[in-house]
């Protein structure tokens, strides 16, 4: 049967091929779907447009919401929320070198802040697909070694500085965590609540005295951030031993949801 004459952005066809529209329209659907990877769902609005023998229906499509083409079955909603419940976990800052094996190799990074469902760690090398299961061992100041097992979740590519060829910063889901993770992630969150200055009432601040300075314990770098998703930028001075250190300072200080740009020497 020949295909009905498409008008837009209205479809116009007899009753009576309704049967045909649909075979068809699941074989549309689903080439579609196969090809991009993702189809929208169409709101169907059918309203009688001419009423006897040879009825026409007319089918108004409206956009309609994308869907992730994945496996067979009911899309749960669970995932969602546990994706959102784990941005919603507090991170805390915590610049220590570690050592990340994926795919057979173990890569030198440094760790730059951990949650119970989460860590980030600045890998200068190669991209790491996301899915990849990760194993992140971290020396403790105590000398213990805590092996965090995990899959990568993202990975976003930093502006390497002058000794580096390229460096990315992973983000990674604790698979599991064990009870020496979350006392850390605990011991962690104590000491930036200890560190954080409570509020004082008005009129009761007294001027305090000037600090003295920093003790100099390196060379100054001077870090350029980027907030994610905004043009807004900022450049931090900070004086450290090492450009990767410089980095990690730089994000401690700045906060979450800034990108090392570049670093360099002041």
């Amino acid at each position: 049967m020949p295909c009905p004459a498409l008008r837009s952005p209205s479809l116009w066809w007899d009753s009576s091929v309704f049967s045909w529209q649909r075979s068809c329209g699941r074989s549309f659907i689903s080439c579609a779907a196969k090809s991009c990877g993702l189809w929208r769902f169409p709101n169907l609005a059918v309203a009688p447009a001419i009423s006897g023998p040879h009825q026409r229906a007319r089918i108004s499509l409206s956009r309609g919401v994308r869907w992730p083409i994945g496996q067979p079955g009911p899309i749960s909603p669970g995932g969602k929320q546990n994706q959102m419940d784990r941005r919603r976990q507090n991170r805390v800052r915590l610049c220590t070198p570690c050592e990340l094996q994926a795919n057979g190799r173990k890569f030198a990074g440094t760790l730059v802040d951990l949650s119970e469902g989460g860590l980030s760690v600045r890998l200068p090398g190669e991209e790491l697909e996301n899915g990849t299961p990760a194993v992140v061992v971290l020396t403790l100041p105590r000398g213990e070694r805590l092996i965090v097992e995990s899959l990568v979740w993202h990975s976003r590519r930093l502006k390497p500085s002058r000794n580096e060829k390229s460096v990315w910063m992973v983000g990674l889901v604790v698979a599991n965590p064990s009870e020496a993770y979350l006392k850390l992630v605990a011991e962690r969150s104590e000491v930036r609540a200890t560190r954080r200055p409570s509020p004082q009432a008005p009129g009761a601040a007294a001027p305090s005295p000037a600090a003295a300075p920093e003790a100099m314990v390196g060379p100054a770098w001077r870090v350029r951030l980027q907030l994610s998703g905004s043009p807004r930028s900022r450049t931090i001075l900070v004086e450290t031993e090492s450009a990767e250190d410089a980095a990690a300072r730089a994000l401690e200080i700045a906060g979450a949801h800034w990108i090392v740009l570049e670093v360099a020497k002041a």
